[in-house]
C-alpha cells in the first residue's frame, strides 16, 4: 500500500526535482521555475483578484502622470493610455494560474514605457529566466550592417554559462548570428532588426526604439526578468553562421536563477488575509530600510560594481587608470583631434544611487578621481553615463555642478499630483512646502504658501488639436534648492558646490549615453543639455546608409525623467508605523497591503518641467531631447574596459573635427562686436575687422558671475547672478532668526553661569582661607 501511494505521489511531482526551493548559487531548469511559479493558484475565498484591482485604482491616484497619459504628445501618441478602464476590464475569474493573471496586470504597465510606473509580479520576482551566452555588436563598415554575435554574460549570470558547458553545449562565443527571433511562419529576420523590434514590444525602460535596441543588447534578451514580463518560452532559436558560408539553426536553452533563496512558493508569496490591516511595525521599519528610489535603481540599471584597482594604477600605452571604486571609475588617455593628440579624462558614473551608508565613497571617489585628471591636466573630461538608472536627484544635480564649476543652481520646476494619500504624506512632513522659492525670482519675497500645499488648476494633456484638459489639483510649481529626503546628506554635498579642481565648460564637456541614462540621471543630462554644459554624443545609432534598419526614429539622450519615485511598500510602511487606529492621525485612507506579499506598484509622485523657457511648459518625461551626435558604437562586453573606449573615443574623434559651431553654442542674432555690455562670449569671436572669424569655434556662453537668461526668458542676455543663489547662500538654507536669538540666548546663559560659578569659587576659596586660618589660630 505505501509503495503505491509513492509511487503516485513521485508521479504527480514533476520530472527532476521534488519541491519548489531555490538558492542563490544554483542555476536551474526552465521548467522546474515555470511549473513552480505556475503552482500558485487565485485564492477566490479571499478575493485576490477584485482586492488587488480596487487598491491598484486607489493608489494610482498618487500618479502625477496618470491624466496626462490619457493622451500623449509626439512622439508617443502610440502610448497614450487609460491605465484605470485598462485594469478595471481585465477580468477575475478563468485563470489557470495567479502568475497569468499577475502578468496581464503588468503587461499594462510595461506598455506605457515609464520604468517609474510599474507592477511587480509577487511570485516570479525572484526569477530570472537566462540564455547561456550574452549578444554583442559591432558596425561592419565594409558591408554596411550590424552585425549582431553571441559573447559574454555580464559577470552575475556567467555561472549560467558554466552550467551550460558542464552539461555538454557549445560554446558559441564569438560565432555570429545570421537570423534571430522567427516570425509565426518560422522565418528568422535580420538580427539587428529583429532585435529592434522584438526590444520595442517587450521592454519598458524607455520609450524610444534605439534605447531598447541598447537595452536588449546589454542583457535583457538574454536575461529575461519575470518580475514584470511574462516566463519567456522553453528555449530561442537563432541561426548562425560559421567559417562565414554555412547558416545552421540551432536552439539555446532558457535556465533560471533566483536572487534571493526561496525555501517555498507559499513562504515566498502568501496570500494576506482580509483581516490583516498592515505590516508589524518592525516589518514596516525593515521595509523602509530600503528607498523607493534603490528599489527602482535595482529594477533598471546595468550596474555592475567595479572592484577597486591597486594602489598603483596599471598603465597600458597611454591608458592610465587613475582612479576605481564602486560607485566612480576614472581614466586617463589620448584621443585624436584634427590630427592632434589631446589628453583627454574619462568619468564613468555608473549610478547616483549608493547605498545610504556609502554616501560618502560616492563623493569621495567622485573628487579624488577629479583631482588625478586635473593633476594629469586633461583638455576634454568624457562622462560616461551609459546604463546610469538614476538615484538621488540632488546628488546628481550636485555633481554637474561640481563638473562645470557652475554655481548656479541649474535645477528645473517641480509639481506634485494632489491627493489623499499626498496630504497624510504632507501632515507627516514627508512633502514639504520649505525652501521652494519661486524659479529666478530672487528680487521677490517668496508668497507665503495657503494652507493646503496644491493649487486648483487645468492640466492640458498637450494635444492641442483636441483642446481637452483635465480638472486636477496639483502642487504650486517649485524651484527646488534640494530635495528634502536628501538633507541628512547635504555636508556631504557640501564639496560639490565649490566646484572641481579643474572645471570643463561646454565645448571640452563630452556627455556620453546609450539613452537608458533614467531618472536622476535623466534630469542630470537633461539639464546638462538645455543648461548648455557640454556636447552629448548617442552611443548605438547606425549611420544612414545601414542596410535594412529603418532610422527615421526619434532619439532621446535620456529616459524616464519622472522626477521622484514613490511605491506601495513605502506607503504601506508608512501605514504601519502609525498609531493604532483609535488615534485620530491614523492614515486609514492607505490600503493596508496587496493582497499578496510580493506585489508592488511604483509610480512617480513628482514631475519635473524642461528648463528651457520655449519649452518651460513641457515635462520632461514627454519632451524629447536630441542628442548632439550619433555615434554607430554598440553595447559590448568590453564597453567599460580599454578596448572598449578606444572604440568609443575614436568614432567621437572624428566628430570634433572641424569648426562648425553646435547650434547652442551660438548666440543667435548677436552683432559682431565687442560684447562687454552683454557679458557674453560669443560663439564665433570677432575680428579686429569686425567679422566673424569662422575658423575658430567657442562655447557661447557668459562671464563668470552671470548667467542666460534666455534659459528663463525669450531674449538671449547675460545677466548677474542673483546674490540669493550666489555660493554662500545657493545650498544651505538662511538661518531662521529664532535660531540666531537662541544662540544669543545661550551664550548669554553661558556667560552668566560662568560668571556665577567663579563667584561661588572666589566666595569658596575665601571661605577656606578664613577656616584655615581659624584652625591655625587655634
Amino acid at each position: 500500500m505505501f509503495s503505491s501511494c509513492f509511487v503516485i505521489w513521485a508521479l504527480l511531482i514533476p520530472s527532476g526535482y521534488s519541491e519548489c526551493t531555490f538558492t542563490t548559487e544554483k542555476v536551474y531548469d526552465w521548467q522546474q521555475a515555470r511549473d513552480c511559479i505556475h503552482s500558485v493558484k487565485l485564492d477566490v475565498e479571499n478575493n485576490e483578484a477584485t482586492r488587488l484591482k480596487q487598491t491598484i485604482d486607489e493608489l494610482l491616484d498618487n500618479n502625477v502622470f496618470i491624466d496626462r497619459m490619457h493622451s500623449l504628445p509626439a512622439p508617443f501618441e502610440h502610448l497614450s493610455s487609460d491605465i484605470r478602464k485598462k485594469v478595471s476590464e481585465v477580468p477575475t475569474e478563468g485563470w489557470n494560474s495567479a502568475e497569468e493573471f499577475y502578468a496581464e496586470i503588468a503587461k499594462i504597465f510595461v506598455d506605457i514605457k515609464d520604468a517609474h510606473s510599474v507592477f511587480v509580479k509577487p511570485c516570479s520576482n525572484p526569477f530570472t529566466f537566462v540564455l547561456p551566452f550574452g549578444l554583442s555588436a559591432v558596425y561592419d563598415e565594409e558591408k554596411k550592417y550590424i552585425k549582431i554575435s553571441f559573447g559574454d554574460l555580464p559577470a552575475s549570470y556567467k555561472k549560467v554559462t558554466d552550467h551550460y558547458l558542464a552539461l555538454g553545449g557549445e560554446d558559441l562565443r564569438g560565432v555570429q548570428i545570421a537570423g534571430m527571433i522567427p516570425d509565426q511562419d518560422g522565418l528568422f529576420g535580420d538580427p539587428a532588426k529583429a532585435l529592434r523590434k522584438w526590444a520595442n514590444d517587450n521592454l519598458y525602460v524607455s520609450k524610444l526604439e534605439p534605447s531598447m535596441f541598447n537595452s536588449a543588447l546589454k542583457s535583457d534578451f538574454v536575461a529575461r526578468r519575470a518580475h514584470l514580463n511574462p516566463i519567456p518560452n522553453k528555449e530561442e532559436r537563432f541561426q548562425i553562421t560559421k567559417d562565414n558560408i554555412t547558416v545552421t539553426e540551432i536552439s539555446l536553452p532558457f535556465y533560471a536563477v533566483v536572487n534571493k533563496d526561496i525555501e517555498s512558493m507559499e513562504k515566498l508569496c502568501p496570500i494576506v488575509p482580509q483581516t490583516k490591516q498592515s505590516n508589524s511595525i518592525q516589518e514596516a521599519k525593515e521595509i523602509l530600510k530600503i528607498s523607493p528610489t534603490k528599489r527602482l535603481v535595482d529594477d533598471v540599471s546595468h550596474f555592475e560594481p567595479t572592484s577597486p584597482s591597486p594602489s598603483q594604477p596599471q598603465n597600458s600605452n597611454e591608458w592610465v587608470t587613475e582612479f576605481e571604486s564602486k560607485y566612480i571609475n576614472c581614466y586617463s588617455t589620448t584621443m585624436d583631434i584634427e590630427g592632434s593628440s589631446k589628453p583627454v579624462g574619462i568619468l564613468r558614473i555608473p549610478v547616483f544611487a549608493p547605498e545610504s551608508t556609502e554616501m560618502k565613497l560616492f563623493v569621495d571617489g567622485l573628487t579624488a578621481g577629479m583631482d588625478k585628471l586635473a593633476s594629469r591636466n586633461v583638455q576634454y573630461l568624457v562622462v560616461d553615463v551609459r546604463g546610469n538608472g538614476g538615484g538621488y536627484v540632488t546628488l546628481g544635480l550636485r555633481t554637474l555642478q561640481y563638473i562645470t564649476g557652475d554655481l548656479f543652481p541649474i535645477m528645473g520646476e517641480y509639481h506634485i499630483r494632489h491627493s489623499a494619500h499626498h496630504d497624510l504624506l504632507y501632515n507627516a512632513g514627508l512633502i514639504s512646502n520649505i525652501s521652494h522659492r519661486p524659479f529666478l525670482q530672487p528680487s521677490t519675497s517668496s508668497p507665503k504658501l495657503e494652507s493646503t500645499w496644491y493649487t486648483d488648476s487645468d492640466i492640458y494633456t498637450f494635444n492641442s488639436t483636441t483642446g481637452s484638459r483635465f480638472q486636477a489639483k496639483y502642487s504650486q510649481r517649485y524651484s527646488m534648492e534640494i530635495c528634502d529626503d536628501e538633507r541628512q546628506w547635504e555636508k556631504l554635498y557640501r564639496v560639490l558646490k565649490k566646484g572641481a579642481k579643474k572645471t570643463f565648460d561646454a565645448h571640452h564637456l563630452l556627455f556620453v549615453t546609450d539613452g537608458l541614462c533614467g531618472s536622476t540621471c535623466a534630469c542630470f543630462l537633461k539639464r546638462a543639455q538645455e543648461a548648455r554644459k557640454g556636447r552629448i554624443f548617442f552611443v548605438g545609432t547606425p549611420p544612414a546608409e545601414t542596410d535594412g534598419v529603418d532610422l527615421d526614429v526619434a532619439y532621446d539622450v535620456a529616459s524616464f525623467a519622472g522626477g521622484s519615485v514613490l511605491d506601495s511598500d513605502f506607503l504601506f510602511a508608512f501605514s504601519a508605523l502609525f498609531p493604532h487606529p483609535t488615534d485620530k492621525k491614523k492614515p486609514n485612507l492607505i490600503p493596508s497591503s496587496f493582497p499578496r506579499t510580493g506585489s508592488r506598484l511604483r509610480w512617480a509622485f513628482e514631475e519635473i518641467f524642461s528648463l528651457s523657457h520655449d519649452t518651460r511648459d513641457e515635462v520632461l518625461e514627454f519632451k524629447v531631447n536630441e542628442p548632439d551626435h550619433k555615434l554607430p558604437v554598440f553595447p559590448s562586453t568590453d564597453d567599460y574596459q580599454e578596448a572598449g573606449y578606444t572604440r568609443l573615443l575614436s568614432a567621437m574623434s572624428k566628430k570634433l573635427t572641424g569648426v562648425e559651431c553646435e547650434p547652442w553654442e551660438v548666440l543667435p542674432n548677436a552683432e559682431c562686436k565687442a560684447d562687454t555690455e552683454h557679458h557674453s562670449i560669443l560663439g564665433n569671436p570677432c575680428t579686429i575687422e569686425g567679422k566673424w572669424d569662422t575658423q575658430t569655434c567657442v562655447h557661447a556662453k557668459c562671464e563668470p558671475g552671470f548667467y542666460d537668461s534666455s534659459l528663463v526668458g525669450p531674449a538671449p542676455k547675460c545677466v548677474a547672478i542673483p546674490k540669493i543663489y550666489e555660493e554662500s547662500s545657493m545650498t544651505f538654507r538662511l538661518i531662521p532668526l529664532w535660531v540666531i536669538l537662541g544662540f544669543l540666548a545661550l551664550s548669554a546663559l553661558i556667560v552668566v553661569f560662568y560668571f556665577i560659578h567663579r563667584t561661588n569659587k572666589k566666595n569658596k576659596m575665601k571661605y577656606q582661607t578664613i577656616n584655615d586660618n581659624s584652625k591655625a589660630e587655634l
